[in-house]
Formats: C-alpha cells, structure tokens, sequence
C-alpha cells in the first residue's frame, strides 16, 4: 500500500511539473515576447472600464488634432544590441525644457498623447518614445525595463545632441516608470532634472509573483525557477535582474511617485518600497480609486501636482 502511494505522489508530482513548464512556456511567450499586430489592436481593449473609456474618447479628438497640429520630428536610434528604435519628438516651443516619455506594457508612445498634450501646455517639447518590440521600434522581446533602462538613457544622450542645453524630465507609465527608474541606476548626464513615475512595479519577481498567485495560490518558486530557465537561455537574465528598487538605493535625481490605491495590476505596496528605498528627494502623490495608468484621465489634479513638483525642486 506505502509503494502505491509512493508511487501516485511521484506521478502526480511529475504531473505538477510538467504543467508547471507549460505553464512557464505560456507566460515567456504572454509577457515576453513583443506583440507584432499590436497596432491592430482595438483601444477598448486596453481601457479598463466604462469610466475610463468615457473620458478617453471624450478628450482623444482634442489630443489627436493638436498632435497633428504641432512641429513633430520622427527620431530614431540604434541600440546598444543593434535594434533601430523610433520615437517621435513634439516641438512646442524654443525653450530647452523637454520630457521623454515612455509608455507600459502592450501598449505604444500614442497612448501618452494626453500626457503629451498637457505637458505641452505647461511648456514641454515632448519625446514619446516606443520601446523596444513595440509601435515603431524593433526587437522580438520585452525585457521589463533591464535593456529598456539602457535605452532609456541613449535616448537621453539624443537629445542632448540635438540641444546640448536641453533641461530633461523623464515621465513613464508602468513598465515605461519601472524602465526610467532602472537607468537610475545607470549614470545619467546633469541634463536630467527629474522623473515621474506613474505606476512602476518595485521588482520583476515581486510583480511576476502578484500576477500569477492572482490565478494559482501556490507554486510559484517552482514557476520562477523554470522561468529563469527560459529567460537565461533565451534573453541572457533572470526576473531577479529587474530590480528597481536597487536601482533607485543611490539616486538623487528628485522623483514623484504616483500610484492609485486600488491599482490591481501593480500593488500600492510596491509603490511605498519604491518610495522608501529611493535615496534622494522624492514625493509621492497617492492616486484614489484610480485605474492603473488612467489617474492622468480620472484625477482632476493629476497635471496640477506634477507641474508643483518640478517647480519644487
């Protein structure tokens, strides 16, 4: 009877496992791999609720005829690894004041057109960047802000050609956030004055580790491991590389952390251990029953408190 049980505990743990490397199989191609028809991609499916899409399609006409309205420069780059990347650079004015942008996860630069067009208002000549893998950048793969990070900061000594007086502030939205703080913790030019963070995750494990116990409550050591797997063999690194949270212990460019209460794809908590780690000046404005990445649509004072925030510093 003990060889019995010994034996179905050993298949049904062999069961676990392979269901397990499915399952990591899946997730490397969910996550990781760049969506090519992204463009194809209908709006709706990336705004999250009624509200959400009431206001967006309320205000996406206002944006769009400004964006057509205004000087715009198509830019373009070549990574460190070889990949064309593209952004569009918004020319508002003479000034050197400049924000680059950068947008979150299967999503595009045209998705910060608000952003854009506000800042804009307040001054800014914007650089709405697209990441690698997406819009009209290449690359087969995300790397959730380890090779982004460095891009980041390529883009930032591109501008600097362009105008070697320019006065830089970083703004991104989830991945795009957790991108920016990653070149944190690369050496970034005095050019750079300060950085928004909208939403970032604190570490790739942390949030990989709230997405999947969102679907399965326990397992996920056993996940991470074969992920790691995955990811060394195919991309070079492990989830454990993406650490904003080391990469902000030493910053002192001033940051304003901005997060909702009731974000459900990255955890308020991650957003406190941003906060607290970050070594320089900061500030932090707490989103209230906002959606993730659409507090800009659905806080009344979402510009006002940026535009505070920089005059602060």
């Amino acid at each position: 009877m003990k060889k019995k049980t010994f034996i179905l505990a050993g298949l049904s743990l062999a069961a676990a496992h392979v269901a397990t490397q499915e399952a990591v199989k899946s997730s490397f191609e969910k996550y990781f791999r760049a969506d090519p028809d992204l463009e194809q991609t209908d709006i709706t499916e990336v705004l999250p609720n009624e509200e959400v899409r009431e206001l967006y399609f309320e205000q996406v006409d206002t944006h769009v005829s400004w964006f057509r309205s205004v000087k715009t420069e198509e830019q373009e780059i070549t990574s460190f690894d070889g990949l064309k990347l593209n952004a569009v650079l918004i020319r508002c004015n003479e000034d050197h004041r400049y924000l680059l942008m950068a947008h979150g996860f299967r999503t595009d630069r045209y998705l910060l057109l608000k952003q854009a067009y506000e800042m804009s208002k307040r001054g800014y000549n914007t650089l709405l960047i697209d990441q690698r893998g997406y819009g009209h950048s290449q690359g087969e793969y995300t790397t959730f802000g380890l090779k982004e990070s460095l891009d980041i900061a390529q883009w930032v000594n591109h501008l600097i050609s362009l105008d070697p007086e320019a006065e830089i502030g970083l703004y991104g939205v989830s991945m795009g956030a957790s991108s920016i703080l990653m070149a944190l913790g690369t050496t970034l030019p005095e050019n750079v004055r300060f950085v928004i963070s909208d939403s970032a995750y604190s570490t790739l494990p942390a949030e990989m580790e709230y997405l999947y116990n969102k679907q399965m409550p326990t397992g996920f050591p056993l996940y991470s491991l074969y992920l790691n797997g995955i990811l060394k063999d195919k991309l070079g690194f492990k989830i454990e590389d993406v650490d904003c949270l080391r990469a902000v212990s030493q910053n002192q460019i001033p940051v304003l952390f901005i997060h909702s209460n009731t974000d459900k794809t990255i955890p308020y908590e991650q957003a406190i251990d941003l906060f607290n780690a970050n070594e320089g000046y900061k500030k932090f404005y707490p989103l209230k029953n906002c959606e993730h990445i659409f507090g800009c649509y659905q806080d009344p004072h979402y510009f006002d408190n940026i535009e505070q925030f920089i005059k602060n510093i």
